[in-house]
């Protein structure tokens, strides 16, 4: 709720700004006390309408379809009792002079002739017995479904009365207190359960209209009655069933009025185990535990179940999703899920999330972030400043999963190549088109360092994995051909990237180092021996995985020559990215805090920048060290990830009860 919602009229606030003429940080007392209150009952109240509207709508839509079938059920019953309910009156006496006749005559022709004709059967008392529960059972339902209109009538005119004594043109203030006594009426007299319990008349009335149609079948046809029994039979055990499945899984969408009374037995139960056991004390049954609060309190404690229901729910809105518009809103929010309240830091179960979501098996980002960042690209729109903004939220985004999440999982090496020509490379290539906007060419610049650093330790990962699995091999699996495989693409896109952040012009050579880098890492020995053998890939792979950690450190520095420079009190968030823990055992000359300084003099120089004093180059240097340091000063982090872990830099979980820890 922002405070644009609420205006002066209506509430009749006098707001004086703070140090103005009348303005005062102690209470006006010539202010009414319900006037400055106001505020804080008119909150109350937006919520309680919320929850009454919702609940009014509820009642008045079961209302409304058990005055409907009621009447047409009612409308049947009357049909058939209109044919059936003389046989309750006095015996009819032509049909009875007629058999008494037959009988006579029968019984003269048997006395004359001496022979045994059949005599006309008589009306026996269990004909009389079986019509008159045939008119009861009928009878009852015809009672049962019209008392369940009448009270279907009543609740509806009963919630007509709620709702206009909540809305009463009272100020909030009297408006909260009239709702709440209402609703503590509706309490207190269970009219909830009492609407739940409507429909129980309803289904009464069709089972006694079965029950009167098969005795009225036994009286005429066996056969016919018996297959109509077995039908009826049928439909009351699905109806038990749909009773009792909602009370065994809460997750269950059937329901029937006996659930709720069901449900309440259960909760009943649970909470005297409960005491006996020394727990809580027993709950009224009439108001057990939803089954929501229920289910909510588990996810609170099983962290697993909360994030599929949420990969789940993040999922089906990304695939219904077809419009940019809407697209772009829902890639707007990601950063609400990834960073934390103080935005500061990034959330555990976020990155877990958007991870499942968008770089699992269908790769759901190369579907639509993608889509939508390269119509910001081949758009020819008049409103330029309309691209330019879903531009900048498309590499918000893509810098903030490039921190959070690793993409595929290393299980999967096919899944690499995927990500990385569905994903990676359009991205980077329509980042780079982006940095010719001027009011683009910053975040494109920032966005790419994290692209590049997020493949750089995509690729170091790699290379780890491959001289973890050579020392267990003799030969030159399938297996590892798919790594291979997936590592050639993994160089690909690392190469391109860091093409684009180490292009040179005549008057800037600031991007030779990184190219000299790159060329040192994507072109040495793990290039040249990739292919030979087992013993040559493990030789080829450790001395890459010094060169990466080189490629890394001059990546940095590169970095610091192009974003603002880190203080003792801030950090650019880019450079915290480029300065994650990794915590990578490999050994660099640039490992010691003086070639440290030694790299960034000399970047700053090719970058065509005045050189850093002590104190301007110390926070650079040290922030540098952190990345590689297992017990990080500038950069506090419980989570330092290795090739194996998470690679944000500060990821920690997210504690759904207390916010982020």
């Amino acid at each position: 709720m922002h405070d644009d919602d609420f205006t002066n009229e209506e509430q009749n606030i006098p707001l004086v700004p703070v140090g103005e003429p009348g303005g005062s940080l102690v209470d006006n007392h010539e202010s009414p006390p319900a006037k400055k209150s106001a505020r804080i009952w008119s909150l109350c109240l937006i919520h309680a309408d919320k929850y009454d509207q919702a609940l009014v709508e509820s009642w008045k839509g079961d209302m409304d379809g058990i005055l409907i079938f009621s009447g047409l059920f009612s409308a049947i019953v009357t049909a058939f009792l209109i044919d059936n309910y003389k046989t309750l009156q006095q015996p009819d006496v032509p049909t009875t002079t007629m058999n008494l006749t037959a009988q006579m005559v029968a019984l003269l022709a048997l006395t004359t002739n001496h022979s045994n004709p059949e005599l006309p059967p008589l009306p026996s008392p269990n004909s009389q017995q079986a019509c008159l529960v045939i008119n009861a059972l009928w009878f009852l339902s015809l009672v049962f479904s019209l008392a369940c209109a009448l009270a279907a009538t009543l609740v509806q005119q009963w919630s007509r009365v709620y709702m206009q004594g909540t809305l009463e043109r009272f100020d909030p203030h009297q408006r909260a207190r009239m709702r709440t006594y209402l609703q503590q009426g509706v309490q207190k007299f269970y009219l909830s359960e009492l609407v739940g319990a409507i429909p129980l008349l309803i289904h009464a009335s069709v089972f006694l209209f079965f029950a009167g149609l098969i005795v009225s079948l036994f009286n005429l046809d066996n056969t016919l009655a018996k297959i109509l029994l077995c039908l009826t039979i049928a439909v009351l055990f699905v109806y038990i069933l749909l009773t009792i499945l909602p009370v065994l899984y809460p997750d269950c969408p059937f329901k029937t009025p006996l659930t709720s009374i069901l449900s309440s037995i259960k909760y009943a139960i649970a909470d005297r185990r409960a005491k006996r056991r020394g727990g809580d004390e027993a709950q009224n049954p009439l108001y057990a535990k939803k089954d929501s609060e229920y289910l909510a309190s588990q996810w609170d404690k099983d962290d697993n179940i909360g994030a599929d229901l949420d990969h789940m729910a993040l999922r089906w809105t990304l695939l219904a999703l077809k419009d940019n518009k809407d697209l772009e809103e829902f890639i707007g929010a990601l950063p609400s899920l990834l960073q934390s309240d103080s935005s500061t830091s990034l959330t555990y179960d976020g990155s877990v999330a958007a991870q499942a979501l968008l770089f699992g098996e269908d790769m759901l980002a190369a579907e639509h972030l993608v889509r939508l960042l390269h119509s910001t690209v081949m758009l020819a729109s008049v409103d330029r400043q309309r691209l330019d903004t879903r531009a900048a939220t498309c590499l918000n985004v893509i810098s903030l999963l490039s921190r959070s999440c690793k993409g595929p999982k290393r299980d999967h090496p096919d899944d690499w190549i995927h990500w990385i020509i569905w994903y990676f490379n359009p991205v980077v290539r329509d980042t780079f088109a982006l940095r010719a906007r001027t009011n683009l060419a910053s975040l494109a610049e920032s966005t790419a360092l994290v692209l590049a650093w997020r493949a750089l330790v995509a690729y170091r990962d790699f290379l780890w994995d491959i001289t973890r699995r050579t020392a267990h091999v003799t030969g030159v699996t399938g297996e590892l051909q798919s790594r291979l495989r997936a590592g050639n693409y993994l160089a690909q896109a690392l190469f391109s990237v860091l093409r684009g952040l180490s292009s040179v012009s005549e008057n800037n050579r600031g991007g030779m180092p990184l190219a000299t880098a790159r060329d040192t890492l994507l072109t040495g020995p793990g290039r040249t021996y990739l292919q030979v053998d087992v013993s040559g890939i493990a030789v080829a792979a450790r001395e890459d995985l010094k060169a990466a950690k080189a490629c890394l450190a001059v990546l940095f520095m590169h970095a610091t020559c192009l974003l603002p420079l880190p203080t003792k009190d801030a950090v650019n968030d880019t450079l915290q990215a480029l300065a994650a823990p990794l915590s990578w055992p490999e050994e660099c000359d640039y490992d010691k805090p003086g070639k440290a300084k030694s790299l960034l003099a000399y970047l700053r120089d090719e970058h065509l920048l005045p050189p850093l004093s002590e104190p301007e180059a110390k926070p650079v240097v040290g922030l540098y060290l952190g990345i590689h340091n297992p017990n990080p000063q500038l950069v506090q982090n419980k989570d330092a990830s290795s090739g194996e872990g998470p690679s944000n830099f500060d990821v920690r979980r997210r504690n759904q009860s207390r916010g982020t820890i």
